[in-house]
């Protein structure tokens, strides 16, 4: 990550005032939050006029923060602005996918009497359906459902979880 903002940084003109020992924090620490106001860079604006004069070029010298030279430099860019965009919107989607893959597991379908379902193939095989059916449902309790063979009209030996249900 430092890496990379030294590159963007070096693509800009921007001198960094650099001060050894404990004034140097400010210049160690240039994206954290609390110091972020209070580091100042020079940079020269130029108006198109390349005057060698000093008195010229010192009055052309502007201070801006560290992210006035990034909005200017980089927003301007499409193609960084649709990475940027195109990203936030992929993480955007996949945690509402997220989202709703962890409400589907709470949502509980209704089931009433003589509804056709069919069950979860437990002890499945290579090439065996996932779900075999269908079945109708003959009784419910709170969590569990007494299903019966619609083509045979057995009932099967144990009661089935709500979880191993789907509608047919």
């Amino acid at each position: 990550k430092h890496q990379r903002w030294c590159d963007k940084f070096s693509q800009l003109k921007v001198n960094i005032i650099y001060q050894p020992g404990k004034a140097n924090k400010i210049a160690d620490a240039l994206f954290r939050i609390t110091l972020k106001e209070n580091l100042i860079v020079n940079t020269t604006v130029s108006d198109g006029n390349d005057n060698n004069n000093k008195d010229e070029n010192n009055s052309n010298i502007n201070k801006k923060s560290i992210e006035e030279l990034l909005m200017e430099r980089f927003i301007d860019h499409a193609k960084w602005v649709k990475q940027a965009a195109s990203k936030m919107l992929g993480t955007i989607n996949y945690w509402k996918s997220r989202r709703l893959a962890q409400q589907s597991m709470n949502n509980k379908i209704n089931y009433k009497i003589g509804d056709k379902v069919k069950i979860r193939n437990q002890q499945r095989n290579k090439l065996e359906p996932y779900f075999i059916g269908p079945f109708i449902i003959r009784e419910i309790s709170w969590n569990t459902a007494k299903l019966q063979d619609e083509l045979t009209g057995q009932y099967l030996e144990r009661n089935v979880h709500f979880k191993n249900i789907l509608p047919f």
